[in-house]
Formats: structure tokens, sequence, C-alpha cells
């Protein structure tokens, strides 16, 4: 890969591959597709669930909620292995089905079919403590679920596992979620479609697991989902602006952003690799890189990728390069405390508006050459985007063809740029 130094490609090979344990692999990843400009605090009673796909069998899930809202009380989760995507009928969609026989119930013992009720501390009731905010969301882990995957019947090779969530957001405090209404129908043709199919039930649909819905939802619960696979997996979490969440409006399916797309290409049945979507769009770095070392540390993801500069900041100066510097340290270290692995994404041309001068430009790319120093000494990863990307102009822009708007990259760049960040996860996801 002609992205890495051999100084780079060196300390890749002698990292650390697991929680401070050297060879040990972690076999759990994350996946969320909602970053943090689409979340919405909500007060809805309903019951919210989904079918999720995953990437290769699984032996135990938890979820991770989130939420930009107030304490909150009285949640209650079921989570299942179903053998398919169907949702034809009320049962298909909103129940567990295995061996075509649907399960409407806690299951009769462990590891046969049917539901299983979530904890937290070990209560199948629990609350959410805590006051987040706008783009600090707070975090709700389950603890982990033994539940086995099974095979689909429906065609799919992918395994799923489908969850339930029963909340009271009218009198028990807020709870968070995010609209999927063009996921389906604009990312399904897409080969790293990945299917995220929600629903909701009405009422408490945890403790009555026999209510059904035959109707698929067009938002869904603020979560990830976390798989324990089977093999070595990898969570990517992004850290940046709307280059990193959804391209202004533009990702396919708006989720389908090009991280999205380069996790999903590169990810394989023996090598599971989610996208964790923390990006923010409209966010300046003192917007989304707060909640990333958040993210780092609860989350310990094995590979985070980071942006560096964003044009919401306006014009470069000299302090605000400066700045940059001391983040970009600040991220390495929330990185080597949880033995995760650093790629800086550099190189997305800014608007006329944010460079109007060489001089402002070549500010920017000041950046570019600190993040490849750092590469050259073997401290993180680099991936740079302005061959792709950029006219070549000083001050640079983005190539008209590549445009989606005068600001952001359209679905053309995003292939070219999926395949750049593909080839990098090959190397790092050992």
């Amino acid at each position: 890969d002609a992205q890495f130094s051999a100084s780079e490609a060196s300390a890749l090979k002698a990292s650390v591959l697991g929680d401070g344990i050297p060879g040990l692999k972690k076999r759990n990843a994350a996946l969320r597709l909602g970053g943090l400009s689409v979340a919405a605090v909500s007060t809805t009673d309903v019951t919210r669930g989904a079918k999720v796909e995953a990437e290769a069998p699984f032996s135990r899930v938890r979820l991770r909620l989130y939420s930009e809202g107030g304490a909150a009380t009285a949640f209650r989760v079921a989570v299942g292995a179903t053998e398919t995507l169907a949702s034809d009928n009320a049962n298909n969609l909103s129940e567990i089905v295995v061996g075509g026989t649907v399960y409407n119930a806690v299951r009769a013992s462990e590891g046969a079919p049917g539901w299983v009720l979530a904890t937290v501390g070990g209560a199948t009731t629990f609350d959410w403590a805590g006051v987040a905010s706008a783009d600090n969301p707070k975090e709700l882990v389950t603890d982990w679920v033994d539940v086995r995957s099974v095979a689909r019947a429906d065609g799919g090779t992918r395994p799923l596992l489908a969850f339930r969530v029963q909340h009271a957001g009218s009198t028990a405090g807020d709870w968070a979620g995010f609209s999927v209404a063009t996921w389906l129908s604009g990312a399904g043709a897409y080969p790293w479609f990945r299917a995220f199919l929600p629903y909701s039930v009405t009422g408490t649909g945890v403790t009555d697991l026999t209510l059904t819905t035959a109707s698929v939802a067009t938002t869904t619960l603020w979560c990830a989902v976390e798989f324990d696979y089977d093999v070595p997996a990898f969570t990517v979490l992004g850290i940046g602006d709307s280059h990193f969440e959804q391209h202004g409006g533009s990702a396919i399916g708006v989720h389908g952003n090009w991280l999205f797309q380069a996790c999903a290409n590169t990810s394989s049945p023996s090598r599971p690799i989610h996208y964790f979507n923390a990006g923010r769009s409209g966010g300046g770095v003192n917007d989304f890189t707060p909640n990333g070392l958040a993210e780092i540390a609860r989350l310990a993801p094995k590979i985070v990728c980071y942006e560096p500069i964003t044009s919401n900041d306006g014009v470069p100066t000299d302090a605000t390069v400066r700045a940059a510097f001391s983040r970009i340290a600040k991220v390495f270290a929330a990185c080597q405390a949880v033995s995760a692995k650093l790629v800086l994404v550099t190189g997305i041309p800014f608007t006329s508006s944010h460079t109007a001068t060489e001089a402002a430009d070549a500010l920017r790319l000041s950046i570019t050459t600190h993040c490849a120093g750092l590469a050259a000494a073997g401290l993180v990863s680099h991936v740079d985007l302005e061959d792709i990307l950029g006219t070549g102009a000083v001050p640079n822009r983005i190539q008209p063809a590549l445009l989606y708007d005068a600001v952001h990259f359209n679905q053309t760049a995003a292939e070219l740029l999926a395949a750049r960040m593909g080839a990098k996860l090959n190397v790092l996801a050992v």
C-alpha cells in the first residue's frame, strides 16, 4: 500500500493486537449508523425494535444506547437471533423466527430459540441516570447477553439480531432516535449495504413480547449494536465533520458515507469490521473532538479515524494550526490508552470562502505535512485524499466532477475514498 511508509508498516507489525495484552485479539465490534447531528431527543412511548445484519456468526451481544437528554427511568430490553429479514407479516417483522417457528416469549432455556431479556447491572428493568447535551451524548450499555446466531432461512448469508427497547418517554424521561427513512430504499442496491430494519410496537412490547406490528418504521433507536464474534473483529470509530457523518446529506441512504462503505467493503466473515459513526455535520473541531475522546474511552475501538481540521472552523490561521497539532496529540494519547490504532485523515480541500489565498491553503496543508511526519515516525497511520479530490489548483479545490454541492463530495468521490481507506484497513485490521 503506497499509503504506508516503511517505518509505519514496521510499527504496525509490532503493534499490540488486544486490550494491552500482546497477541490477544478483540472479538467484539459495534455498529452505529447515526452520527451526532441526526439524532434527536424523543418523548415517545412506543417500544422500538429492529432487525440488524451482523457480519459473521456471533455468540453474545449487547446494546449501547445514546441520548442528549436528561435522566430517564424504567427501560426494558429484549434481544434474540432470528432467521429472516422478511417483513411481509407482523410475526416475520417483529418476532423471533427460527426453523420456521415463531417465538413470541422469553426463551425456555439457555441456548433455546426465543427472546432473551437484557440486563444492566443484572436488573431487567433499569434506569438511565445523568444529563447530556448536544454533541455530548450520554451512554447506557447493557450487560452482555448470551445469544447464539442462527443460520438464515431467507437466502441471506449474514446472521441477524432482533432487538426491542421499551420505554415511556412521555412520563419517564427522554430517549433518542433518528430517521432511517431513506436507508432501505437509498442504500439497498449497493454491495456494502447492511440491513437495519426498524419497527415500533405500540405499548410495552418487552413486558408483553406477543405485541407485534406489520409496519416498517422510518425512525429507529439511537444505539450501537455490539457483537461478540467467533473471529477477530474491529470497530472503526469515525470522528470528524459532515464528511464523516453524512456528506451534507448526500451520502447514500444518508448513513452510507464513504467510511461506512470502506468498512463494509473490507469486512468479511473471517474479519468483521463495523463503522461507528461519531461524525458531526456542521460541527467544528471543538464540537466533534470532545465527544470523540469520550467515545474512544468508553468504546475502546481498534481503529480511530480522525479529521484534524475542518472548513467549518473558517480560514486556517497560525493559531488554529498549532491547536490542531495539540488536538492530534490528545487523540493519539486517548488511542494509546485503549490500544487503538489512529488514522489521521487529511486532504479534503476547502471551499473558496475558507481558503481564499495561497497562504491560507498553505496553513491547511501544513497539517497534512505534520500528519505525514507522525506516520513516517511510526506513530500513526495517515490517509491523505488531496490527490483524489483536488484539482491541483492553488489554493486547491474539489474537482467539479466530484462535487455534490459547494462543500461536499458526491458518491463517485465516496467510492474512490472508500477504496483508499479500505486498503488501509486491510493492513490495520490484523
